[in-house]
């Protein structure tokens, strides 16, 4: 009912007609005939609306000396500039040199879709929420334990140095099933974040593309990556992320439940991975250090 009360409303809306969305105009539109759809294709077509943001973001850009993206509203007279943050452009983000003659049995983890570009040097240890460790926890208590213990690792270890990977939605808010139940406070240290849509029966966990951090992962440079370790022609080095040393008793032992499915011995490596230094595993939550990850295409 209050449709034809918002401004311009035709450049918002295109119309659905014998199944065909298509552009309308303000005398053209009738909302009891027509099934509006929210396409902005009017605002796209409008020259001065386009050319008022290029100017922005150009000023924006030479002020700032970077580009910029912006947060904005408009209501078809003012335009109200809500935020503006830089986005990264640096040498950091230039494809990775990907070397051709790694052993397989030396490479952790490979991946093919969404694969941004750059380097992470200096990696000293990698936090393994194993997918299935925690997909057999029944406690609510013990899932919200889970992201309680990744942030006291993210304040232990050296700043930018680690990489988080766990099951599905990093920061899930909802059904804590669907991932790791974490604020950014708790992950603001990584060097990067990975979700991990590992396959279970027929179903794929749904991932959530680092959404539920996405500006603060973009300003702080953590680089987002998604997996999917039962994609053909996909490497996933379980072995190496699950056979560690399990320190979680000594180094919290308030949360020892949730280290029971850890074998008590020493620690056992995939062929060909050396042990590197300290382990930390938590109930399919493991930490093992590594050296350096390039992003990019071969």
């Amino acid at each position: 009912m209050y449709k034809r009360q918002v401004p311009d409303v035709q450049h918002i809306v295109s119309v659905c007609r014998d199944g065909y969305v298509r552009a309308t105009s303000a005398l053209d539109i009738d909302f009891d005939r027509d099934d509006p759809v929210v396409t902005f294709d009017g605002l796209a077509r409008n020259s001065v609306f386009i050319k008022t943001i290029e100017r922005i973001l150009q000023v924006l850009r030479e002020e700032m000396q970077t580009p910029v993206d912006i947060e904005f509203a408009c209501d078809g007279k003012q335009f109200y500039l809500l935020q503006c943050r830089s986005q990264n452009s640096g040498p950091e983000s230039l494809p990775g040199l990907i070397p051709k003659d790694i052993e397989r049995s030396n490479i952790i983890f490979s991946a093919s879709r969404h694969v941004s570009n750059g380097t992470i040097p200096d990696v000293s240890h990698i936090v393994y929420v194993d997918p299935d460790g925690y997909s057999e926890l029944q406690s609510l208590d013990d899932l919200v334990a889970v992201g309680r213990v990744v942030g006291m690792i993210n304040a232990m270890l050296p700043k930018h140095r680690f990489i988080l990977m766990g099951p599905g939605r990093w920061g899930s808010r909802g059904d804590v099933k669907l991932g790791v139940q974490v604020s950014y406070a708790d992950i603001n240290n990584a060097a990067a974040l990975l979700e991990i849509a590992k396959r279970k029966s027929n179903y794929v966990p749904e991932l959530s593309f680092g959404t539920h951090f996405f500006q603060d992962l973009v300003e702080a440079n953590i680089r987002y990556l998604p997996l999917y370790p039962d994609d053909e022609g996909i490497i996933f080095n379980e072995a190496f992320l699950t056979r560690v040393t399990n320190i979680l008793p000594r180094l919290l032992p308030d949360y020892v439940r949730l280290a029971k499915v850890v074998p008590a011995g020493g620690p056992q490596y995939a062929a060909g991975v050396p042990p590197t230094g300290p382990n930390i595993k938590i109930k399919g939550i493991s930490a093992a250090s590594h050296g350096r990850v390039t992003l990019g295409r071969r």
